[in-house]
């Protein structure tokens, strides 16, 4: 009895445990399907979210759905190439479930799927074992065989599994040895790692089956010495990838065009195709590499032609327009591909619209800076002026259209920060003057373009102006030349005085000429005489910034609309008047200029006791970006950590601190810590920090990488409130965060951008896709690659001084066709004020202006 009910102990035990299982089965499965559901969800709202594809596939294995498996993979593979690895997961499962010659077939169409997305030896060889289910396999190791034989480390393991199953199938006769001998033969000619373990088979072979061979050893040895030389000259570089780690994608991608740069011309062409293919698939995110392998196939087409009529591989009959499109689904982020792809289509005689819709996928690809739609626009734009019949008005008019369509789309994208450079005005103005056939339309574009950012300081914009105007005749260029020498701050004044004495030389009258030295040397005179006042010792420093200062808001004041000059002025008059002005310049001058140096003593006497001890520099840190209202005690109160000697405080005549000094700390460590809390907020600014440089030139270097960071995050259309701490937590679930810079205003204030960086490139990527677009608060997120333009050059992303020009209002509307003396689209109420040329030539300051500006009253 006891016995029994022991039994029946254990085996209610064995039930609770079963049910228990189950139970946690059930949630299990409830769970995974809830996470599929929800991956659903997101890839619905943004399809271009690839984690959410990741979590989908990963959730589809979890419940073992074979059904949702494929949704899966087929969703995947609609929107983005599908790795490697992750398509032999799939592949697994498809082979072992497949029973069917419909199935197999099925599973035949996955493996060329795969293969077409990335190049990749492994699947090559995952999809050979499978071959033998399928009717005819022989035809299939032609596609494969070839093309991924020739991976210099891997192709071997390809010919060892080609030589085991397909030789036995050989069948026996006096013709199977030479056949054997053949592909012996064909593999010898491949530099791959195994070459010298396959030659010396070859040998074997050939020994003992040389009656029935009909091939000549000494030309098999000849092929293999030629082979193996060519093999020395490549080994060098699988090695160096060999030791490259995989996620290092921009070292990997510099060895591979050295590879290729340097074995290029003693590769056979399907070699140096399988290194370009190499290369794309394991730097795929990295759009320079898409763009060499695109210019080695054009600029080597008809080399390639050969290839592609001999082979039948996929990899071998690829062709421009395949490869950039496969590029496109790895690197949507690229102009440089878009306008490819244009130029491509437009080669091939594509249709118009065809053309147009690049344009509208690069329109919502997501770019964080107007510059590459602006580019992309420009070539669009170009390919449309080239398909224009200028014969027709209606295909002109179509043509301006398009551009007045570029033109306001822009603005209203991207307001102030869309092409303040004009280039498509540019371009558009010069078609007018030419192949449009509207000089005038021509005339008030430029007039825009002039009007726009600081495009009135640049002296090569007003001499191409010039030129432009000469199609309307000597006396609009020449009016051109004299609105331009008469602008205030141009960049290069000399070069533009010279051009248009060079047109007077070559289209005006000997008094023409004079008239327009005469106008323009007291101009250049003048801007001399400041240059060289400002760089003598003893300059008066705020003098100089006052008068940049009113420069500045000269330049962002309307033009204003000044009557016809003529040229027929007296010649003597001229001089007369300049004669005149200069004696009473240098009278002047004479007689301030002692009153402007004893100011000027008067300030060193005031600050001598301010001296910095230079011998001290490596213990003091420069505090800058401080309020004027500052103390030393606020100054150590807010930074315990260090141990600060003395506080200098720069302060003025009047006693007030100018918001920067110099402090003297304990220590080299101590500077090596303040200099780590630099940017620290005090009363709500951010303190600048910087070591004690004495060398300019060191003082001016930019703090931070002007290259492509790849681990590096720019993000933009944060909300003005979120602190730095905010920023961090946001990005911290995606990986180790290094550092982030949340860029502010000098007053403290977030501009709405700011910088995060990954300890790994593979973490800010997922940022990237996981919150570029986001909604946060209203505010849409933009996160890109931290992708600097080079210092020291224009760059058309700067938000121009002064007040914006709106690039997309109605206002803007041009009315083309009516003759006006001048017609602006720029609205009067955002214009830039010009002050007349005249004004700055002839008026001579008085004895107190002159005393003021000396005395920086």
């Amino acid at each position: 009895m006891t016995e029994e009910k022991e039994e029946m102990d254990v085996a209610e035990q064995e039930d609770d445990t079963l049910s228990s299982d189950d139970s946690d089965d059930e949630e299990t499965e409830n769970k995974n399907l809830l996470l599929y559901l929800q991956a659903l969800q997101n890839i619905s709202e943004n399809k271009y979210s690839y984690n959410d594809y990741i979590q989908l596939v990963d959730v589809s294995f979890e419940i073992s759905d074979l059904d949702k498996i494929r949704e899966a993979y087929d969703l995947f593979a609609a929107v983005f190439p599908i790795a490697p690895q992750l398509w032999l997961r799939r592949l697994k499962i498809e082979t072992s479930l497949a029973s069917t010659e419909e199935d197999f077939v099925y599973v035949d169409v996955l493996y060329k799927k795969a293969l077409s997305d990335y190049y990749c030896t492994e699947v090559a060889l995952d999809y050979a074992e499978f071959l033998s289910k399928l009717p005819n396999p022989i035809n299939h190791w032609n596609e494969i065989l070839l093309p991924y034989a020739l991976d210099c480390m891997k192709g071997s393991e390809l010919f060892k599994f080609w030589r085991d199953n397909v030789y036995a199938a050989l069948e026996d006769g006096p013709d199977k040895a030479q056949a054997i001998c053949d592909f012996y033969e064909s593999e010898i000619e491949i530099p791959i790692f195994a070459l010298d373990d396959t030659f010396l088979e070859l040998k074997t072979f050939y020994e003992k089956n040389k009656e029935q061979i009909s091939s000549k050893w000494d030309v098999l040895e000849e092929k293999y010495h030629k082979t193996r030389k060519i093999l020395q000259k490549i080994i060098p570089f699988e090695k160096k990838l060999n030791l490259i780690d995989k996620s290092s994608h921009q070292e990997r991608a510099s060895v591979f065009r050295d590879y290729i740069e340097t074995c290029q011309n003693s590769l056979d062409p399907k070699v140096v195709l399988v290194l370009h293919e190499r290369m794309v698939t394991e730097c795929c995110l990295d759009a320079n590499v898409w763009l060499s392998y695109l210019t080695y196939v054009q600029e080597n087409e008809d080399l390639l032609e050969k290839v592609k009529n001999e082979q039948k591989a996929p990899v071998f009959k690829q062709t421009p327009l395949d490869i950039v499109n496969r590029a496109l689904r790895n690197c949507t982020w690229s102009h440089l591909l878009y306008i490819e792809k244009m130029r491509i289509l437009e080669v091939n005689k594509a249709k118009w619209e065809e053309v147009q819709t690049i344009l509208e996928e690069a329109t919502v690809a997501g770019f964080q800076t107007p510059e590459p739609i602006v580019s992309i626009w420009l070539e669009y734009l170009t390919y449309l002026a080239r398909k224009t019949d200028f014969q027709k008005d209606n295909e002109r008019e179509n043509l301006r259209k398009n551009f007045q369509f570029a033109w306001d789309t822009l603005g209203r994208d991207w307001g102030a920060l869309a092409d303040p450079q004009c280039k498509i005005l540019q371009y558009w103005s010069k078609l007018e003057y030419g192949k449009l056939g509207s000089a005038v339309k021509g005339r008030d574009l430029w007039y825009t373009v002039m009007e726009s950012s600081d495009n009135s300081t640049k002296a090569s914009l007003w001499t191409e102006f010039a030129y432009l105007e000469l199609q309307r005749g000597l006396e609009a260029a020449r009016k051109i030349y004299k609105k331009a020498v008469s602008t205030p701050n141009m960049d290069d004044l000399e070069s533009l005085v010279s051009s248009w004495i060079q047109f007077e030389r070559c289209y005006g009258s000997l008094q023409q000429l004079k008239t327009c030295q005469n106008y323009c040397l007291p101009i250049l005179a003048h801007q001399r005489h400041k240059r060289l006042a400002s760089s003598k010792p003893g300059g008066n420093k705020k003098n100089d910034e006052k008068s940049s200062k009113k420069t500045d808001d000269k330049k962002d004041t309307k033009p204003v609309k000044r009557k016809n000059t003529e040229q027929s002025e007296d010649n003597g008059e001229v001089q007369e008047k300049t004669s005149k002005g200069k004696k009473k310049l240098k009278a002047e001058m004479e007689e301030e200029l002692p009153c402007a140096l004893e100011h000027v003593k008067l300030n060193q006497d005031l600050h001598k006791d301010t001296e910095i001890d230079k011998s001290k520099d490596h213990v003091t840190v420069f505090f800058s970006n401080l309020n004027y209202d500052i103390t030393e005690d606020k100054i150590k109160e807010n930074f315990p950590e260090l141990t600060i000697k003395s506080v200098n405080l720069i302060k003025n005549v009047t006693g007030k601190t100018r918001g920067f000094g110099y402090i003297e700390l304990e220590s080299e460590v101590d500077v090596q810590k303040a200099l780590g809390l630099d940017r620290k907020e005090i009363d709500g600014r951010p303190v600048y920090i910087s070591k004690i440089l004495r060398d300019k030139s060191e003082r001016q270097k930019f703090k931070y990488a002007t290259e492509l960071e790849p681990n590096k995050l720019f993000v933009r259309g944060l909300p003005f409130e979120m602190s730095q701490d905010d920023v961090r937590d946001l990005f911290a679930k995606y990986g180790e965060i290094k550092d982030v810079r949340l860029v502010v205003h000098k007053s403290g204030k977030s501009k709405g951008f700011a910088y995060v960086e990954y300890m790994k490139e593979s973490d800010a990527s997922t940022a990237i896709l996981k919150l570029d677009q986001m909604d946060l608060k209203g505010q849409k997120l933009q996160v890109a690659i931290s992708a600097p333009p080079p210092r020291g050059k224009p760059e058309a992303s700067r938000i121009p001084t002064g007040r914006p020009v709106n690039l997309g209002g109605a206002k803007r509307q041009p009315h083309m066709g009516e003759a006006k003396p001048r017609i602006s689209f720029i609205p009067t109420s955002v214009q830039k004020k010009v002050v007349g040329g005249n004004d700055v030539a002839t008026k001579a300051k008085t004895n107190e202006e002159f005393r003021k500006m000396l005395l920086n009253k």
